[in-house]
């Protein structure tokens, strides 16, 4: 019979041919099929698996060496405070997309019942991280895809949020009113081309990728947002690291003032953000 031990050894071995992280993520699968801690890996690193334990490894394990990332073999990915469901419907929330959480908390007044809208919602990662630290604010968030939908509905109802809505459809359109106080958006950005894409096959492209160099989608969220937007209201938007100077003029061109630029913990450009000041929203 192999031990835990034994078995962290053998395959953070093999792991090493895909992964940066080997060890971490056998941890991850062995803490999955035992229901333990990673201090309960440890105090019982001697504990024999069962056959059937060993078996269920060995099947994340074949599956990991064809890249199939962590978080679609177990089911779940942490962000912010959470543990979300996902699935290859959904895109596997980044820990940089926390930023843009973080400065929406610290910018807009928690005692206030504002209204925001989440576009491309995917998992549920920002509407719901937003949700969990203010209860006030009205979230309403959007994805053309209804699977996708459906995985951050689930989310939602894990944890008894009540105060965010899901619509079906494509950006704005399908947002139920205006006047919200910030529309914020995660929107796939990699361009059709780009060579990342080659390890990123297994998430939904549609969630990843973008015409016209990545910018198409962020293109017609800025054109669209300002319709939807109430006056002096924020726009947040996360792009990739070489598509904020172009982001930033789109934002320009749309009318928005008081563009800012923000980067992640890494120092590479993130995300921007804008207010639209115009009456004809």
């Amino acid at each position: 019979m192999q031990t835990i031990a034994n078995a962290i050894i053998q395959y953070q071995q093999q792991l090493a041919m895909v992964s940066d992280t080997p060890r971490l993520e056998v941890e991850i699968f062995l803490q999955e099929i035992l229901a333990f801690s990673r201090a309960q890996l440890i105090a019982f690193s001697e504990r024999e698996l069962t056959r059937m334990q060993q078996r269920q490894l060995m099947t994340w394990i074949e599956k990991r060496l064809q890249n199939e990332p962590v978080a679609y073999i177990v089911g779940h990915q942490p962000f912010w405070t959470l543990d979300l469901i996902v699935t290859p419907d959904t895109l596997i929330p980044r820990p940089e997309t926390e930023h843009l959480v973080d400065w929406i908390c610290e910018t807009l007044p928690s005692q206030l019942r504002l209204r925001i809208a989440d576009l491309g919602v995917g998992s549920g990662a920002i509407a719901l991280a937003l949700a969990s630290e203010r209860s006030l604010w009205h979230i309403d968030a959007t994805d053309k895809s209804a699977a996708a939908l459906e995985i951050a509905a689930k989310n939602a109802q894990r944890y008894g949020f009540k105060n965010v809505n899901f619509f079906c459809g494509d950006w704005c359109s399908a947002l139920p009113e205006k006047n919200y106080d910030l529309i914020v958006s995660n929107p796939p950005y990699i361009a059709e081309k780009d060579p990342h894409l080659a390890k990123l096959t297994f998430e939904p492209q549609n969630a990843l990728v973008a015409h016209d160099d990545g910018m198409s989608a962020l293109r017609s969220i800025i054109s669209q947002a300002k319709h939807y937007l109430a006056k002096e209201a924020y726009l947040v938007l996360e792009h990739g690291a070489v598509q904020q100077a172009m982001t930033q003029q789109f934002l320009r061109e749309e009318g928005y003032s008081d563009i800012c630029l923000h980067s992640d913990f890494s120092g590479l450009p993130r995300f921007v953000v804008a207010r639209w000041s115009d009456n004809e929203s």
